[in-house]
Formats: C-alpha cells, structure tokens, sequence
C-alpha cells in the first residue's frame, strides 16, 4: 500500500474557476483530484500489517500539529512560476508555490520521521528532476499523453495566469492510494479563516 500526506485548497478561492477551466480544457485524462497537492513522494511500508498504524497516523498528526501552531499566513499560499515534468509517455503542467518555512519544516520533519519509522519513498518524476531535493514541491493541475499538448497548454497558462497566483488553503489529509483513486484516511489539520489574508487574496486578485 502507498500513501501520501495533502495539502487542499479551497474551491472558493477567487483564482480557482481559471484553474478549474484551464484543467477541463487541457486534461488529457483526470490522474489527480486536483484538489490536493502531496507534501512528500508517497511513501510505503514491506511490513505494515506488523506495526501499529493508528499510532503512527497520530505521531504524524502531531508533528503537523506542532508546525502549525499560530501560523496565520499559511490560510493562502502563493505559487509564483509555472513548471511541467515529462516522461516517456505522459507529461504534467504544474505551478511552483513559494514555502512557507514552517511548512518547509513540516515536511523535513514528517520526512525525517517516516524514515526513522522504516518508510520508503517513492521516486517521483519531479524527484528525478531535481535528486538533491525531494522535497521541492510542485502542484499538478493537468495531465497530458502527448508533449505537443504539453506545449500548447504551457503557452496558454503563460498568457492566462497572472502570477504570483494565490489560493486559500483547507487541511492537510493523510490519503492511501487505491486503483479508484485517494482514499482520505485522515485529516491531521483544518486551517482557520483570517480576515486580513482573504482581503490580500482580493486585492491580488483585482490587480
């Protein structure tokens, strides 16, 4: 079995229909639920069934807990490029958001831990990208089976997203893989509404 830690986004964000239209117009087929962007490469376990999950499910639930303790800023996060991966048959279209350090602490600490806890991780596309960081996050908005598609969705995002792009930020979910698609299985944490960053999300948005 593979898993994967999430962070949401909220579908109310007032960037969100763009996003929503440049995806249906572009998506070749719907790998992802789009809603999410993983904060590590999924990671697996050779013996699970022999050790207690639900403890460990709640020691990850804590250290994103303690990361996130009095972090208002992180109710929107910013992406400020657009990026793409290919392999030999499909290609993605993804955009690069500028972390927060204590999200970039979450993630060296939820790495560290599933390590430590006898987790392997997955090698990602972006992963063999970039070697020396496995942890440079990317959010895949559309899935291509051919690069000349790639090519053309890349020239519209580029003319159609005006960056920095900055969206509302819902929950991070623990997820397991399955041949249906993500399986939520738990929420580690809900981040809460802030007044003043949805009226910097307005005032970015009307610029």
């Amino acid at each position: 079995m593979k898993y994967f830690i999430a962070l949401t986004f909220s579908p109310h964000s007032l960037s969100w229909p763009l996003i929503e239209s440049f995806s249906k117009r572009f998506e070749t087929f719907p790998k992802s639920r789009f809603f999410e962007m993983a904060l590590l490469p999924p990671f697996g376990h050779e013996t699970l069934s022999e050790i207690p999950v639900e403890d460990l499910w709640d020691d990850l639930g804590e250290i994103i807990e303690n990361c996130m303790i009095g972090v208002d800023e992180l109710n929107l996060l910013t992406f400020e490029s657009i990026d793409f991966t290919t392999g030999r048959r499909s290609a993605s279209l993804s955009f690069r958001p500028k972390l927060n350090d204590n999200l970039y602490h979450c993630q060296e600490a939820l790495k560290e831990f599933l390590k430590d806890e006898g987790f392997q991780f997955k090698k990602t596309k972006n992963r063999r990208k970039n070697p020396d960081n496995d942890l440079d996050l990317m959010w895949p908005v559309a899935y291509f089976n051919a690069h000349h598609e790639l090519e053309l969705a890349l020239s519209v995002a580029q003319s159609e997203f005006q960056l920095p792009l900055i969206l509302r930020t819902e929950a991070i979910y623990l997820y397991e893989k399955t041949a249906n698609g993500p399986k939520v299985l738990r929420k580690f944490f809900t981040f809460a509404p802030n007044t003043a960053n949805l009226e910097l999300e307005r005032y970015h948005f009307a610029g």
